[in-house]
């Protein structure tokens, strides 16, 4: 029995690389994660953030940069890796770069709270 519990390490070892190997063939090797740089934004309108309640304004992000460059960042307040890239996205708007900020899956208030804790660079 004992020896049937050494080998299961091993037999665990097998199997994952077996899942590994059949995902790496199934993966599209065509697909790039930066495939949407440089082609048009598609149509998403969304409310805007009015004080610490969502709207009545909605800004379409269409039509918001036409003409100007324009970063679109996808944040969240409860995102710990959006509290790093902070300060750069406050860098780019010192620069005069517009940044409009999406909160993903975040209530107003707690968006709010975010950017009054660590300033607002989005437009």
């Amino acid at each position: 029995m004992n020896r049937w519990l050494a080998l299961l390490p091993l037999v665990v070892a097998v199997a994952l690389f077996a899942l590994f190997a059949g995902w790496s063939l199934k993966r599209d090797p065509a697909f790039k994660p930066d495939a949407m740089v440089g082609q048009p934004i598609p149509e998403t309108v969304l409310p805007m953030l009015e004080g610490d309640t969502a709207g009545p304004g909605n800004l379409d992000l269409k039509t918001a940069g036409v003409g100007r460059p324009m970063l679109v960042n996808v944040f969240a307040s409860w995102c710990a890796p959006c509290r790093i890239e902070h300060p750069k996205l406050l860098a780019l708007k010192a620069r005069g770069i517009a940044v409009v900020g999406v909160a993903y899956k975040d209530e107003p208030v707690a968006t709010r709270a975010f950017l009054d804790e660590l300033g607002d660079p989005y437009a």
